[in-house]
């Protein structure tokens, strides 16, 4: 009994070292430990019947540890071949994920390449094409500049060869009414002298008595005569004007085809276009102002185009049919523009154009006064104005000149503030063009150490019966010995077109000027339909038509 005690508890601690050594899962051998102890409990009750319980007890034995080793070396196995696959799969996983990386990588790189070889390429690009449009602009501008000049040269050649031609008609109509007149009188001469000459009486007088004798012989003589006379001036003046009617045609034929081909040429927006888009752009600035004076200055040829057409139609109504055509109503969907975007537009470009334009030498004397007095010179007007007007559009061009020059000050009447005009055509040409001489004028003569740079009223009024409207433009002055600075040509320009379009030479109902001993002050004159359409005639169909049954 004490035998199979001992050897039973070297059986069981063989099979605990075992366990132990095949089985590092502590679970699992815990597991196992429990059934060996049970299983060995059944051997001790079993032990009793001696020799019959030592051949159990050896097949148990091995089933249980052949259970127990399979077991173990299945977790092994599998344990040895989980790490297998799970280092099998990692390293797949890392090939996959690598080649994910690359392909990732080389997209993001090539994405990042191109996107640099195109800013690249697009300065390059946008590198030549500057240089390619500057050349084409200094082209087109040297073609507009060459068609100008040949334009001026022409007029200048057309004006010294009308001066010519006058001469020379005159001279050649003097000539013929002296042929013509001495074809008819000298017969009737040549026989009163041969009277007189042997006329006894005639020849005993005194040399006074006979030149008053002849005198009245020879009155008497183109007195009977005078109606052959009247005929010969008639028929040359008539002649004159058929030549003065082709002459005129001939004018306003060839101004019709500048004018024309000033608009199939000159292509304003696209450069203002353009330069609006690179004012955007810091490094462009330049560029945009650059390319803005030549969109002004084209804008500024073509109206004058077609202003020197309007005013060269022949007729003082067709004159004023162009400027009322281009009336609009208040309400209009039509692109238009107001006396108030006139009148900054106009002084604009007398600011960009003229006052900071340091080419423009007639203005240094009133710069130099302005500087002074405001504490600024041309660059910070320059910067000033860039900044506020040109590029970031803070303040119109009138507010920006009160603050940084001196004040203007203008008043629209409800009237005035109603008008609209269609963008871009004659009436606008023809207002700009005033207003802009107007603002010139101005600030030429104004007192510049004064704060006031002009008063301007639009206003309306009846004359003789007429509604006008009227334009009132005064500034302080130094003194009337500055006026004569200034040729008057352009204000006289303008009284001639008000002439024309009001159909009047009457000062009051044209331009008019009036000045004191501190104040020049030009009035205006429009009559109201020029730019204030007229207003719908409402008719009653029903009471028409009962009023015109008796017809």
């Amino acid at each position: 009994m004490n035998h199979i005690s001992k050897d039973k508890k070297q059986k069981k601690e063989i099979i605990r070292k075992t366990n132990k050594k095949n089985n590092p899962k502590k679970d699992e051998m815990n597991k196992s430990n429990r059934q060996n102890n049970i299983k060995f409990q059944k051997q001790e009750n079993l032990e009793i019947n001696g020799e019959e319980y030592n051949a159990i007890s050896k097949e148990e034995y091995d089933s249980i540890m052949k259970d127990e080793y399979d077991s173990i070396m299945k977790d092994e196995y599998d344990s040895i071949m989980k790490d297998e696959y799970d280092a099998i799969m990692k390293d797949e996983y890392d090939a996959i994920m690598k080649d994910e990386y690359d392909s990732i990588m080389k997209d993001e790189y090539d994405a990042i390449m191109k996107d640099e070889y195109d800013a690249i390429m697009k300065d390059e690009y946008d590198a030549i094409m500057k240089d390619e449009y500057d050349a084409i602009m200094k082209d087109e501008y040297d073609a507009i500049m060459k068609d100008e000049y040949d334009a001026i040269m022409k007029d200048e050649y057309d004006a010294i060869m009308k001066d010519e031609y006058d001469s020379i008609m005159k001279d050649e109509y003097d000539a013929i009414m002296k042929d013509e007149y001495d074809a008819i009188m000298k017969d009737e001469y040549d026989a009163l002298l041969n009277e007189k000459t042997n006329d006894q009486v005639f020849q005993r007088k005194t040399k006074k008595e006979q030149i008053e004798e002849l005198k009245k012989e020879i009155s008497q003589l183109i007195n009977d005569h005078k109606d052959e006379i009247k005929e010969i001036e008639n028929r040359h003046t008539k002649k004159i004007a058929i030549m003065e009617m082709l002459s005129r045609k001939k004018l306003q034929k060839m101004i019709q085809q500048y004018s024309h081909t000033l608009a199939n040429t000159l292509y304003p927006n696209s450069i203002y276009e353009v330069a609006n888009k690179l004012k955007k752009h810091i490094e462009f600035r330049k560029d945009a102002m650059i390319l803005n004076d030549a969109y002004h200055a084209e804008v500024l040829i073509k109206r004058q185009g077609q202003m020197l057409q309007a005013r060269n139609t022949g007729s003082e109504k067709s004159f004023q049919m162009l400027i009322r055509g281009d009336r609009l109503d208040k309400d209009t969907t039509e692109k238009f523009i107001t006396i108030e975007g006139i009148l900054n537009n106009s002084l604009e470009r007398i600011l960009a154009g003229r006052f900071l334009n340091e080419d423009y030498p007639k203005l240094d004397s009133i710069r130099d006064i302005l500087s002074k007095k405001t504490k600024m010179n041309l660059k910070n007007w320059n910067n000033s104005f860039e900044e506020n007007v040109f590029f970031n559009s803070r303040q119109t061009a009138i507010e920006w000149a009160s603050k940084n020059i001196a004040k203007i000050n203008y008043q629209l009447s409800p009237t005035w503030s109603e008008i609209r005009l269609a963008k871009d055509k004659y009436a606008e040409a023809l207002l700009q063009g005033y207003f802009s001489e107007l603002f010139f004028n101005a600030l030429k003569y104004c007192d510049q150490n004064q704060d006031i740079w002009v008063n301007i009223t639009f206003d309306e009024k009846q004359i003789n019966k007429k509604p006008y409207l009227i334009s009132t433009w005064e500034n302080p002055f130094l003194s009337k010995e500055k006026l004569t600075l200034g040729s008057g040509l352009g204000l006289e320009g303008i009284k001639n077109d008000l002439e024309m379009l009001n159909e009047t030479k009457d000062e009051k109902m044209t331009l008019r000027i009036e000045k004191d001993d501190k104040i020049f002050k030009v009035i205006l004159n429009f009559s109201k339909d020029l730019f204030i359409p007229n207003i719908p005639i409402e008719i009653d169909r029903k009471k028409l038509s009962e009023a015109l049954k008796g017809y």
